[in-house]
């Protein structure tokens, strides 16, 4: 089986997982974050990802389609890694004060 068909045979589970992480990532961000700097990049992360989940589904041809699921995964990656960040440094703050 390729790589293609490994995607496309795991993407109603695989939709369903981020969706969910949409939700979380939009509820637990904007409670935990206070910073407008790390809000905009955020929503500017979480709107690629989403553009992204929807091409991912209009996928022409197998290229097209591993090629945006690897996109899909870095930027899940980015927001992540900016989720973490900003959630650490929000608990240092509460530490200190």
């Amino acid at each position: 089986m390729t790589r293609a068909e490994e995607i496309r045979k795991q993407l109603p589970l695989e939709a369903a997982r981020r969706q969910k992480r949409i939700k979380f990532w939009s509820e637990e961000f904007s409670r935990q974050t206070p910073n407008p700097e790390y809000r905009d990049t955020f929503q500017e992360l979480l709107k690629t990802y989403q553009l992204l989940l929807a091409k991912l589904f209009r996928a022409p041809d197998d290229e097209s389609l591993v090629e945006t699921f690897d996109r899909v995964q870095a930027t899940e990656r980015d927001i992540t890694r900016l989720y973490e960040h900003a959630r650490l440094l929000t608990s240092n703050r509460a530490l200190i004060d």
